[in-house]
């Protein structure tokens, strides 16, 4: 029963202290950082110019591919388009290396200059096959 007095007294003064208008001002302001987030990737995905080389995976990355008829409806556009746009993401290079360094803290593998230490086990994890070090 006493802590029933206490809860409602808790709640009576939280309505004395509440201010409606600063909720709706700090969620307006949630709103509008996200909704700028998005509007701000959108703009630099539309004007940045396309990078047609990976340096850091040492591989071409994905063109544009071509609208036509016939690869709408096969659906070969959208996964080509996907492949595009996930190689051309603003500021991919930065994210890439953010993920290297934030897994590299969480995994406790670390490399160096692409280069990963591993230790010597009995099998090969992907195969099963003896791994020969000595080569």
């Amino acid at each position: 029963m006493v802590y029933l007095k206490h809860l409602k007294k808790i709640a009576q003064n939280k309505e004395r202290f509440s201010c409606p208008v600063l909720h709706g001002v700090a969620a307006a302001l949630v709103v509008l950082l996200f909704c700028g987030t998005l509007f701000g990737l959108f703009l630099h995905s539309a004007f940045d110019t396309d990078a047609t080389v990976s340096e850091s995976e040492n591989r071409t990355l994905a063109e544009m591919p071509r609208v036509s008829l016939k690869t709408l409806s096969d659906g070969s556009f959208m996964t080509d388009f996907e492949a595009y746009y996930a190689d051309t993401f603003p500021r991919r290079e930065y994210f890439l290396t953010l993920n290297q360094k934030i897994s590299a803290i969480f995994s406790g593998v670390h490399g160096k200059d692409d280069v990963v230490l591993v230790a010597k086990t009995e099998k090969d994890d992907f195969a099963g096959q003896d791994i020969d070090y000595d080569e």
